[in-house]
């Protein structure tokens, strides 16, 4: 992960500069130790219930589908803390985990607190997050213990394989439920679609349009190591050319007349297997 210009997805909101994957790795590194168990300029306010279970989207507070995927921007991970009394946030000082970190703020501040409630200081861990879907950006912020230690997971996976392998997540918003104490809890967590590389984010952000094939597509490119594309048409998208589709198109100009219409039949049955449908169809609009 080196190309700072491949946070242009996210609007230009990237937090820090993606140039030095060493620092990269450490601050992620040195975030997830912070792990409880061992919205506003960026986009909507996401939030999860513990209690219920469900994600909230928005000024609306619209549910998130399990099918609709989100990409993370890694340069937006921040930590700090969150202060709760009388059941609201009263104070937040978070700070990105690629600068220096929020002071541990006075545990009295803002008290006296009643025991037992909830209310006190509390870590808590934020990321912004695109949907591939309806383009809706938001911010996630938790400080909830299973909802930090998922947030956690996140930063884990992304610090095994900067440098190495294709590090962009794309997740869904899913949940889990659990039980502390005799009472039944719900925990966020946030299932791996598929990986992007720099190239395919840029390959991204140029589209002007964003297919459920094109993902698939991009997943499919980082993981066999593609790393650059052409500029390429609307038709092609500048994506890499299927051998497998050159093939089939040198063996169709060599073809009789005869045999012409059956050979070109199996080539388009073959682009569309592979992510040219002649149609843009999207799983889904999220309402914003």
């Amino acid at each position: 992960m080196t190309d700072s210009s491949a946070v242009t997805i996210f609007g230009g909101q990237g937090r820090v500069a993606l140039t030095n994957t060493d620092a990269l790795k450490r601050a992620l590194d040195t975030s997830v130790q912070d792990d409880p168990r061992g919205g506003g300029e960026d986009g909507v306010y996401i939030n999860f219930s513990g209690k219920r279970g469900v994600y909230e989207i928005g000024p609306d507070k619209d549910g998130a589908d399990p099918d609709e995927i989100w990409l993370v921007n890694t340069a937006s991970f921040e930590s700090g803390w969150i202060c709760w009394k009388s059941g609201r946030p009263v104070a937040k000082r978070m700070a990105s985990i690629y600068g220096d970190p929020v002071v541990t703020p006075d545990m009295n501040e803002h008290g006296p607190f009643q025991d037992g409630s909830g209310e006190g200081w509390y870590v808590a861990k934020s990321m912004i997050l695109r949907s591939l879907d309806s383009g809706v950006q938001g911010v996630f912020t938790t400080n909830s213990k299973s909802g930090v230690s998922s947030l956690v997971g996140i930063q884990k996976e992304i610090a095994s394989r900067v440098g190495e392998q294709p590090s962009w997540a794309i997740i869904q918003l899913s949940s889990e439920e659990f039980s502390a104490q005799g009472n039944k809890n719900f925990k966020p967590i946030f299932p791996v679609f598929g990986w992007l590389g720099d190239a395919q984010i840029n390959a991204l952000a140029a589209l002007e349009e964003i297919t459920e094939e094109d993902i698939n597509r991009l997943c499919d490119d980082a993981e066999n190591g593609v790393m650059s594309y052409s500029n390429g048409t609307d038709d092609d998208k500048g994506f890499e050319d299927d051998p497998h589709e050159e093939a089939a198109e040198e063996a169709e100009e060599e073809v009789t007349d005869t045999k012409t219409t059956a050979v070109a039949s199996q080539s388009a049955d073959k682009r569309v297997k592979r992510g040219k449908p002649t149609e843009k169809v999207r799983r889904r609009r999220a309402s914003v």
